[in-house]
């Protein structure tokens, strides 16, 4: 029964139903679902959408409505894992936030899944400066900090202000890691690595895993850049 719930959960977050996935949420839990379980159907269902997006395309009404349902699910079951959190010591504690950019949904993902996990989760918001994530992370006593980078200018601004306390992780773009030639996925990472890893504190990256899409070409170029450009002293772009 609690399979069939949580199928119900997962379609409804892909297919944008946020005026029934409240019900439904709470419907899968009365029934017996963990909330573990159904925060992972929230997440499959949004990333549902992404896969489809990339592969088939998809109308961008479709995707607001299935963030829209997935923020409300993910409402229903918050207070249910933090109060199971708190029952607990943390395992850490992390700052999330979004650099110069109003994404948010991934950030939810992330935050639930570590909320989930025994993390204390101090959220920063999204289209914040980069001295709004320093001030949270000091005045908040983090010892990881975890962001969204979409505009290249804010990491070496945010390395200058945290970058002796955290490691900077990322900055490379999603289509020129799939779609760049190998030259160009070469001068993209020496590009990375000029502009935040002077001083040290950062981590040439994806944002989270290689993408299944990307050419295998491009990882060894991405490999070289690191071996040629990442070594210390790095000259800065400007």
């Amino acid at each position: 029964m609690s399979g069939k719930v949580l199928e119900d959960v997962k379609k409804a977050t892909h297919d944008g139903d946020y005026k029934g996935i409240a019900d439904i949420v709470s419907n899968a839990l009365k029934q017996g679902a963990d909330p573990m379980d159904v925060m992972q159907a929230l997440s499959e269902g949004i990333i549902s959408v992404s896969d489809e997006y990339k592969t088939k395309g998809m109308y961008l009404d479709n995707i607001v409505l299935a963030a829209a349902a997935f923020e409300v699910g993910m409402a229903q079951i918050t207070p249910i894992l933090e109060k199971e959190r708190e029952k607990k010591e943390p395992l850490g504690k992390i700052v999330l936030g979004v650099v110069e950019g109003p994404w948010t949904i991934g950030k939810s993902i992330v935050a639930a899944n570590l909320r989930a996990h025994g993390f204390e989760v101090i959220d920063a918001g999204s289209d914040v400066p980069p001295e709004k994530i320093a001030e949270t992370t000091v005045e908040s006593g983090a010892n990881l900090v975890a962001l969204g980078i979409y505009l290249t200018h804010a990491a070496p601004e945010l390395a200058k202000l945290i970058g002796d306390t955290v490691t900077i992780m990322g900055n490379l773009n999603y289509n020129k890691l799939v779609n760049a030639t190998p030259d160009e996925m070469y001068a993209a990472c020496a590009d990375a690595i000029r502009t935040a890893g002077p001083g040290g504190g950062y981590w040439l990256a994806f944002g989270c895993e290689i993408p299944r899409e990307m050419p295998y070409k491009n990882i060894q170029a991405m490999v070289r850049a690191a071996k040629s450009v990442g070594k210390y002293p790095i000259q800065s772009t400007s």
